[in-house]
């Protein structure tokens, strides 16, 4: 199977100029975790739900981080200042297998797909597991493919009180390298 078969080709893309609020409630609207961004028609960066919340103030980042993307006056600047422009992509033609190694090697959540230089399409890695799940429903996938839950899990995960404030939180999560704390 071809990421042309699993990927988003409906795209919801934003400009450089657009604010980072714009975005995020682009997003919201549309229900997307990435954006393209576009100039000009072409795709010069892709900014996440991740870097939209750390500009903004909801999502703790380390303080250089959160100083590069505020202005002096502490508001956040327009999406061309925050969008990574140092992007992985990948071929419509590519099999899924090659975007799911991609993502995992580059520890990214998306990959614009683009066609003789012109982005056709967005996959995700939602889109790649999604693709995995209908083999596997379908038991076209080798036990070695499907391994079981309990072969995979964390035997004993970190886990975290209700009332631990917010601060120790975010640190534990750096500090045992997660994103999730039961």
């Amino acid at each position: 199977m071809d990421v042309a078969d699993i990927m988003t080709s409906c795209l919801v893309t934003v400009p450089t100029h657009a604010t980072p609020d714009d975005a995020l409630q682009l997003m919201d609207d549309q229900d997307v975790r990435h954006l393209p961004v576009l100039e000009d028609g072409q795709l010069v960066g892709i900014v996440s739900d991740r870097d939209l919340l750390a500009a903004t103030g909801w999502h703790p980042v380390h303080a250089a981080e959160e100083a590069g993307a505020r202005t002096p006056a502490g508001k956040p600047r327009c999406v061309r200042d925050l969008m990574h422009t140092t992007l992985s992509v990948i071929g419509p033609d590519d099999t899924i297998a090659t975007a799911a190694v991609e993502l995992v090697i580059m520890g990214i959540g998306c990959l614009p797909v683009l066609r003789n230089g012109r982005l056709v399409g967005m996959v995700t890695e939602m889109d790649v597991l999604l693709a995995f799940w209908r083999s596997a429903r379908r038991e076209a996938l080798s036990e070695s493919l499907d391994p079981t839950a309990a072969s995979k899990m964390v035997q004993q995960p970190t886990t975290i009180d209700e009332d631990v404030p917010l601060d120790r939180a975010v640190r534990l999560c750096r500090s045992v390298h997660c994103r999730h704390l039961p």
